[in-house]
């Protein structure tokens, strides 16, 4: 999950601790983190990566609409525009 959804792989590379056997770490962070995109720190939210390849961050999709189901439908809108978005770029890359 570090890896692939939470941007924080680079936490990894610092002192830490697995606790509840793996479950949860604890971090011994520096006095002073690193500023995004440097060595040692964290991605720059252009290089952000979210679970499975998304265009966006899932769990926070899931948390809003868990905490708010009114929000179901704007969610279903913004992921079709997110989506339709994304495919847009990838074909111009070509």
């Amino acid at each position: 999950m570090f890896a692939d959804g939470a941007n924080c792989v680079w936490l990894l590379a610092i002192p830490h601790q697995s606790l509840g056997g793996g479950s949860m770490y604890a971090f011994h962070l520096p006095a002073t983190i690193p500023p995004p995109g440097s060595p040692g720190g964290p991605r720059l939210p252009a290089a952000y990566k979210y679970m499975a390849g998304s265009p966006f961050d899932w769990r926070e999709m899931i948390y809003r609409n868990i905490r708010d189901p009114q929000e179901m439908q704007a969610t279903l809108d913004n992921m079709q525009r997110t989506f339709t978005e994304a495919q847009k770029r990838a074909r111009n890359k070509k």
